[in-house]
């Protein structure tokens, strides 16, 4: 899969096999409690089934909003941002906290502007703030301001 390729697939089996996603990776649960509320999921057996589906190889997966959360979970995994600690300051910070914690996004444009006066330059980060793109629960971008992985 190339740079572009991520961009415009579709295919949530193979970006997830691109990333190398296993069953437990914090980013992999991110993504399943996403789509259960999403889809209001609530049989296991149908979760255990989509996640061996999503982890194994064979034919692919469509699914636009599950490719859509991946890339919002992951960013650019060809270009990774590079985040400077000076950028996390304690109004990004308490940003980013309150987003992660409420999941209630709309404070983005804010964090970009609290990055941007830290200093931030990346054109990559902000763009993605200031998007109208979907967030969920562990966003790259907020990630970033909170150093998890």
């Amino acid at each position: 899969m190339t740079e572009e390729d991520w961009f415009a697939s579709r295919d949530a089996r193979a970006m997830c096999q691109q990333v190398g996603f296993r069953p437990h990776d914090r980013k992999f649960r991110l993504l399943i409690l996403d789509l259960v509320q999403r889809r209001n999921m609530i049989d296991k057996r149908r979760v255990q089934r989509l996640e061996r589906t999503l982890l194994t190889a064979g034919d692919g997966f469509y699914d636009a909003d599950l490719a859509r959360t991946i890339r919002e979970l992951l960013g650019n995994p060809f270009r990774p941002a590079l985040f400077s600690p000076d950028w996390r300051t304690s109004t990004a910070v308490q940003l980013a906290k309150q987003m992660y914690e409420s999941r209630d996004f709309s404070l983005m444009p804010i964090l970009a502007d609290a990055l941007q006066d830290a200093g931030c330059d990346n054109e990559d980060i902000l763009n993605h703030c200031r998007g109208e793109s979907l967030h969920v629960r562990g966003c790259w971008v907020v990630d970033l301001v909170l150093g998890k992985s």
